[in-house]
């Protein structure tokens, strides 16, 4: 994993993991946490270049991690648990569990509890504190293959997610129990990330490198364009302080983009 100066576009810092990365998460003291595809939780201290520590894991592939405060992370797996660690001891300090469904997104809420995305097209939100889910919804029938590919909490707490059977991007209010807004996805696409944007706008990657962005209140499309060179962009979006966007391309490329 290379770690970049965006200001000089030169690479600082490599770790070298021996996997592939799945999933990180910045900590505030300069240290990271990787998901790697070994299936163990690491955080590496940028200072060294050197794993600090590596956490237990359930059994399964891990697939996502997120950070759920308060010095914890949350990780899913393909077994359908979602373990909760401790940063500071790396213990597991609670399992969650969903019978043998796939874990393929996380979103941690402003609230404190955590959305959750799996194979059948579910999105459940559980409270941290029970280890129960308290809300959910479903896109598809139960039992069915019909993975979530994309979910994030937006700036107004609702919930957006995506489904690869689906042909939009659906805007849920977890207040109300009802999807108050539908966004299409391009014919023939599907989407693979989402991203919050400065001002309430939504981010959207598309499989065949679309990049389109929304306003999810008045459901209006701002903006789009293609992205990269590759048939298929990896699904990596983040806007970046100066409010341009980071989009990861599948033959190894970032492109930085500045949106008017």
């Amino acid at each position: 994993m290379t770690i970049w100066n965006l200001a000089t576009l030169q690479a600082e810092t490599t770790l070298d993991h021996g996997s592939q990365v799945w999933g990180v998460v910045a900590l505030p003291d300069e240290r990271l946490v990787t998901a790697e595809s070994d299936g163990k939780v690491r955080i590496w201290d940028l200072r060294t270049k050197k794993a600090e520590m590596s956490f237990a894991q359930p059994s399964g592939l891990l697939e996502r991690i997120v950070s759920v405060g308060n010095g914890k992370i949350a990780g899913g797996y393909s077994g359908g648990s979602i373990a909760v660690w401790n940063i500071a001891t790396g213990a597991i300090e609670k399992t969650l569990r969903v019978d043998d469904r796939w874990i393929l997104r996380l979103a941690a809420m402003r609230d404190g509890r955590l959305a959750t995305g799996d194979q059948d097209g579910t999105i459940r939100i559980w409270s941290l504190s029970t280890g129960h889910p308290e809300l959910m919804v479903r896109q598809g029938k139960v039992g069915s293959v019909n993975p979530v590919t994309a979910l994030i909490e937006l700036e107004d707490s609702r919930l957006a997610f995506s489904t690869a059977d689906s042909k939009e991007i659906t805007v849920w209010n977890p207040a109300s129990g009802k999807n108050e807004v539908t966004l299409p996805v391009t014919l023939g696409q599907r989407v693979t990330e989402l991203a919050q944007l400065a001002g309430g706008r939504l981010a959207v990657l598309e499989t065949e490198n679309l990049l389109t962005v929304w306003n999810p209140k008045t459901g209006k499309r701002d903006a789009a364009f293609e992205v990269g060179r590759d048939p298929w962009a990896t699904g990596a979006i983040a806007q970046l302080p100066d409010g341009r966007i980071a989009v990861g391309i599948g033959d190894g490329t970032i492109e930085l983009w500045k949106l008017h």
